[in-house]
Protein backbone atom coordinates (compact mmCIF):
# COMPACT_ATOMS: atom_id res chain seq x y z
CA UNK A 1 0.00 0.00 0.00
CA UNK A 2 2.69 2.41 0.79
CA UNK A 3 4.53 1.90 -2.50
CA UNK A 4 0.82 1.98 -4.28
CA UNK A 5 1.10 5.71 -2.72
CA UNK A 6 3.99 6.83 -3.71
CA UNK A 7 5.16 6.71 0.55
CA UNK A 8 9.04 7.10 1.36
CA UNK A 9 10.12 3.91 2.34
CA UNK A 10 12.83 1.58 3.83
CA UNK A 11 13.54 -1.83 2.53
CA UNK A 12 15.63 -3.49 5.16
CA UNK A 13 17.41 -6.94 4.14
CA UNK A 14 20.70 -7.58 3.62
CA UNK A 15 20.87 -8.33 -0.15
CA UNK A 16 22.52 -11.67 0.11
CA UNK A 17 20.36 -12.73 -3.08
CA UNK A 18 21.26 -11.69 -6.71
CA UNK A 19 18.01 -11.59 -7.97
CA UNK A 20 16.25 -9.19 -5.45
CA UNK A 21 17.80 -5.87 -6.84
CA UNK A 22 15.54 -6.80 -10.05
CA UNK A 23 12.65 -7.87 -7.85
CA UNK A 24 12.74 -4.41 -6.05
CA UNK A 25 13.43 -2.19 -9.05
CA UNK A 26 10.34 -4.04 -10.67
CA UNK A 27 8.50 -3.30 -7.83
CA UNK A 28 9.19 0.29 -7.67
CA UNK A 29 9.08 0.80 -11.49
CA UNK A 30 5.29 -0.19 -11.18
CA UNK A 31 4.65 2.32 -9.00
CA UNK A 32 6.08 5.28 -10.48
CA UNK A 33 9.11 5.73 -8.14
CA UNK A 34 12.23 7.78 -9.70
CA UNK A 35 14.95 7.76 -7.29
CA UNK A 36 16.64 5.06 -4.98
CA UNK A 37 19.13 5.43 -2.24
CA UNK A 38 20.57 2.39 -1.29
CA UNK A 39 22.82 2.08 2.02
CA UNK A 40 25.51 -0.58 2.18
CA UNK A 41 26.89 -0.88 6.05
CA UNK A 42 29.71 -3.61 5.68
CA UNK A 43 31.58 -5.97 7.81
CA UNK A 44 34.12 -8.85 7.70
CA UNK A 45 33.09 -11.72 7.90
CA UNK A 46 34.51 -12.90 10.82
CA UNK A 47 32.69 -10.08 12.62
CA UNK A 48 29.33 -10.98 10.78
CA UNK A 49 29.27 -14.38 12.36
CA UNK A 50 30.64 -13.26 15.37
CA UNK A 51 27.27 -10.59 15.24
CA UNK A 52 25.39 -13.37 14.13
CA UNK A 53 26.06 -15.28 17.23
CA UNK A 54 25.80 -12.63 19.46
CA UNK A 55 22.63 -11.65 18.41
CA UNK A 56 20.76 -15.25 19.03
CA UNK A 57 22.85 -15.44 22.63
CA UNK A 58 21.35 -12.00 23.46
CA UNK A 59 17.60 -13.36 22.29
CA UNK A 60 18.42 -16.41 24.47
CA UNK A 61 19.54 -14.64 27.11
CA UNK A 62 16.75 -12.38 27.41
CA UNK A 63 13.29 -15.14 26.24
CA UNK A 64 14.39 -18.10 27.20
CA UNK A 65 11.46 -19.56 25.93
CA UNK A 66 11.88 -18.37 22.38
CA UNK A 67 15.89 -17.17 22.26
CA UNK A 68 17.02 -14.91 19.50
CA UNK A 69 16.77 -16.08 15.58
CA UNK A 70 19.77 -18.28 15.02
CA UNK A 71 21.82 -18.22 11.70
CA UNK A 72 24.00 -20.64 10.80
CA UNK A 73 27.58 -19.89 10.56
CA UNK A 74 27.46 -21.12 7.20
CA UNK A 75 24.65 -19.17 5.50
CA UNK A 76 26.82 -15.89 6.55
CA UNK A 77 29.84 -17.75 4.80
CA UNK A 78 27.64 -18.16 1.99
CA UNK A 79 27.12 -14.12 1.93
CA UNK A 80 30.76 -13.48 1.26
CA UNK A 81 31.98 -16.47 -1.05
CA UNK A 82 35.37 -16.53 -2.11
CA UNK A 83 36.57 -12.99 -1.90
CA UNK A 84 36.57 -10.31 0.66
CA UNK A 85 33.74 -8.47 -0.34
CA UNK A 86 30.41 -9.42 0.12
CA UNK A 87 27.60 -10.22 -2.06
CA UNK A 88 25.41 -8.24 -0.74
CA UNK A 89 27.65 -5.37 -1.44
CA UNK A 90 27.79 -6.31 -4.86
CA UNK A 91 24.30 -6.50 -4.66
CA UNK A 92 23.47 -2.98 -3.70
CA UNK A 93 25.72 -1.56 -5.94
CA UNK A 94 23.96 -3.42 -8.81
CA UNK A 95 20.44 -2.23 -7.07
CA UNK A 96 21.26 1.68 -6.96
CA UNK A 97 23.05 0.95 -10.85
CA UNK A 98 19.77 -0.76 -12.08
CA UNK A 99 17.63 2.22 -10.11
CA UNK A 100 19.76 4.80 -12.08
CA UNK A 101 18.42 3.19 -15.52
CA UNK A 102 15.11 2.15 -14.57
CA UNK A 103 14.08 4.84 -12.88
CA UNK A 104 16.24 7.77 -13.24
CA UNK A 105 18.32 7.86 -10.48
CA UNK A 106 20.01 5.35 -7.80
CA UNK A 107 22.34 6.18 -4.97
CA UNK A 108 24.95 4.12 -3.12
CA UNK A 109 26.03 5.27 0.64
CA UNK A 110 28.79 2.87 1.55
CA UNK A 111 29.26 2.52 5.60
CA UNK A 112 31.99 -0.05 6.70
CA UNK A 113 32.38 -1.21 10.61
CA UNK A 114 35.76 -0.25 11.86
CA UNK A 115 37.15 -3.43 13.34
CA UNK A 116 39.32 -1.60 15.62
CA UNK A 117 36.45 0.30 18.00
CA UNK A 118 33.15 -1.12 16.03
CA UNK A 119 32.00 2.19 15.03
CA UNK A 120 30.14 2.76 11.74
CA UNK A 121 31.80 5.27 9.16
CA UNK A 122 30.64 6.26 6.20
CA UNK A 123 32.95 5.56 3.17
CA UNK A 124 31.65 6.28 0.07
CA UNK A 125 28.52 7.75 -1.74
CA UNK A 126 28.16 7.14 -5.28
CA UNK A 127 25.20 8.19 -7.69
CA UNK A 128 23.99 6.96 -11.18
CA UNK A 129 21.70 8.82 -13.19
Amino acid sequence: MALAAGENVVIDGTLSWEKLPAQYIDELFMSRYEDVEVVDVETTLTSAIERARQRWWSGRQNDAAMGGRFVPDAVVDHCYGVGTESQCAANALSLARMAADALGRGTLRRFDVDEATGNIQLTSITTFE
